[in-house]
């Protein structure tokens, strides 16, 4: 009788036991899956749709509160950076407003929900089909200055000056004004994305910058100080009618290296004078019709019957996509110990370097000797990504939202990939040709 009460107990402790190691192992599972260490293993699907409605402000208020769900319900963590009162506050005045609001500014209302999150990868898409239209002006921020890099060729006497006014607001407080609308990871980020919310009438006239917008009212300077104003007519998004005057036609200067190849994903070219690879990978995507795998053999086999003083990587364009797909260069430059020697791997980076791209710069940062070499990354190396999405259910908008946190930096959590040597290109520089990034990499 003892022996078996003992032998229970026994089994009870081992049974209690496993137990306890069971949940153990379950919380630290669970606590690196939080701190972005590992990936979530439950991949939710979105909430189903409601029966549609009937009159217009019903259909909006469906599509607010949808969102609102759906953001709560899909995304790892909405509430990280914003108190949950905040969003039920933004979501409940924007359902509110539906009566007076138009299509495109409910639109800006939900992307202000979405932006609540503090998110880069979590929005709703911009060029809506009925929704938005473009200012046929080509925009990019150079230092301080906005400047038109191309337009229209109606418009081509705006081509490489600078914006100091949009309608009577001076660029600077334009740019705060679209702030609120555009998700983002840093101030890097920020600025990329505003090049679009700048140019897009219905955005600008729904944050008060413009009254009407079908006429944009841009006041330009010219580099000698004289000023000037256009005044736009909005094109469709998808519209092909026409091709933009470039910087490079306009003003008949020679296109710097970077802007070569504009099509391709990846491309390499041999600059003679400073015996200098250049690399250009402009989206993290392994095209089947010329594999990135065949491209790097390529690439490899002319280095290795050439004189190279070094090899530069430019990242600077480069949004995302697969963070994989650079895996046989890095195989293959850490086969050539010549190659990852100090000061012979350059990679330059900038504000349009997100996601897997800003992952790869770490990698080259981790792996290899590499110098990072422009401004800081648009992305954020702890941050959330590994997207998907869903659609509202009344106006076909569709929303972009993070399934997952990346946690890239174990002791720190900067805001951007920093560059050991910032260099960043200026008016001047644009309106010279000048690479004043690939200058300083090519020179080192």
């Amino acid at each position: 009788m003892a022996e078996t009460a003992l032998f229970r107990k026994r089994w009870f402790l081992v049974f209690a036991g496993i137990i306890v190691i069971v949940a153990v192992l379950g919380g630290v599972y669970w606590v690196l899956i939080q701190a972005g260490y590992l990936p979530s293993p439950i991949v939710r699907d979105p909430l189903p749709p409601p029966i549609l409605a009937t009159t217009r402000d019903e259909r909006w208020v469906q599509d607010v509160r949808y969102l609102a769900d759906n953001l709560i319900y899909l995304h790892p963590n909405a509430f990280d950076a914003v108190p949950q009162d905040t969003f039920d506050a933004q979501v409940n005045r924007l359902i509110a407003d539906v009566p007076t609001l138009t299509a495109a500014q409910i639109w800006v209302g939900i992307a202000e929900i979405a932006a609540l999150l503090n998110d880069g990868h979590t929005e709703p898409y911009l060029h809506v089909p009925g929704f938005f239209r473009l200012y046929p002006l080509r925009l990019g921020w150079y230092g301080d200055d906005l400047v038109v890099t191309g337009a229209h060729p109606d418009y081509v006497e705006a081509v490489g000056a600078r914006v100091t006014h949009i309608g009577s607001t001076d660029v600077q407080s334009a740019f705060e004004a679209v702030e609120r609308v555009i998700s983002y990871d840093n101030a890097q980020s920020l600025r990329f994305s505003s090049q679009t919310f700048l140019r897009t009438p219905e955005v600008l006239a729904a944050v008060g910058i413009l009254e009407d917008a079908e006429r944009g009212q841009y006041t330009l300077e010219r580099p000698d100080g004289a000023t000037f104003e256009v005044e736009v007519v909005p094109v469709a998004t998808d519209d092909r009618s026409f091709q933009y005057v470039t910087l490079y036609d306009a003003l008949d200067i020679a296109p710097p290296v970077r802007t070569l190849n504009p099509d391709r994903d990846y491309w390499y070219t041999y600059l003679e004078d400073s015996q200098t690879i250049y690399f250009h990978y402009y989206r993290c995507n392994d095209n089947p019709d010329y594999p990135f795998a065949a491209f790097v053999t390529e690439m490899m086999t002319f280095i290795d019957s050439h004189e190279v003083a070094r090899v530069v990587v430019d990242l600077r364009f480069n949004g995302g996509g697969n963070s994989t797909v650079i895996d046989p260069f890095m195989d293959a430059i850490r086969a050539r110990p010549s190659l990852i020697a100090e000061g012979k791997l350059f990679v330059l980076i900038g504000h349009q370097t997100f996601s897997s791209a800003m992952q790869n710069a770490i990698d080259f940062d981790n792996q290899t000797n590499a110098i990072l070499i422009g401004e800081p990354t648009g992305g954020k190396p702890n941050a959330y990504g590994e997207t998907r999405t869903f659609n509202l259910p009344n106006s076909g908008i569709e929303v972009q939202y993070s399934t997952r946190f990346f946690r890239n930096l174990a002791d720190s959590d900067p805001e951007a990939v920093m560059p050991q040597i910032e260099v960043s290109i200026t008016w001047a520089d644009l309106l010279a040709g000048h690479d004043s990034v690939l200058e300083a990499a090519a020179s080192f």
